[in-house]
């Protein structure tokens, strides 16, 4: 009897899409699971870890299942997955808050700053993990190709947003973006995974 073996590009997107349902079905119906954190500059920074949790674990059953990486290397590659994007946007936040208080005169300004330059802070810092795990992530044009997706899509949706160009179906349209970018790294493993 023949297998059929589902591509990355498919199995990635839909797990994403399975974890995002997972999250939002989690969380409290007061809203969403955070841990409110302040800087030093006493702006707010919320740390929402469910989906980035999430994200870390497909991604680091990405690389297991589909670069045949072994299963510590894949747990350690997930915890770096995980623990790299939220150490960095961190330091965005706070260098934000603390550096350019001149510029960022009010928490709305600040939350604008930070969601335009968060997704491509954490877009680099998960591409880096993967380049090191991963040698068809090392391309500028799988770069190039994720970062649109994840990061310029979002950003454009958020000056769209901001302008009220795409109020009401804004959460939709990040969250299709998100998907896409998914997508794009299933498309970047090699397409012939490993027998169980």
């Amino acid at each position: 009897m023949r297998r059929v073996q589902v591509a990355p590009v498919i199995i990635i997107p839909v797990l994403v899409i399975l974890a995002q349902f997972a999250v939002v079905y989690a969380t409290p119906k007061t809203g969403n699971f955070s841990l409110p954190m302040t800087m030093l500059a006493g702006f707010p920074y919320r740390v929402e870890p469910l989906f980035p949790a999430a994200v870390a674990v497909i991604l680091g059953f990405g690389l297991w299942r589909y670069t045949g990486m072994g299963m510590i290397s894949a747990v350690t590659a997930s915890l770096l997955l995980f623990l790299l994007p939220f150490a960095a946007s961190y330091l965005l936040a706070y260098y934000i808050a603390v550096h350019l208080p001149f510029q960022i005169t009010s928490v709305a300004d600040y939350s604008n700053a930070l969601l335009s330059l968060r997704p491509a802070v954490e877009g680099v810092c998960r591409l880096l993990v993967l380049a090191v795990c991963a040698p068809t992530f090392r391309s500028l044009s799988a770069w190039l190709l994720i970062l649109a997706c994840w990061s310029g899509a979002t950003v454009l949706l958020l000056f769209a947003y901001l302008d009220e160009v795409v109020a009401a179906s804004y959460p939709t349209l990040v969250e299709v973006a998100t998907v896409l970018g998914f997508a794009a790294v299933g498309y970047q493993f090699p397409r012939a995974p490993k027998t169980w």
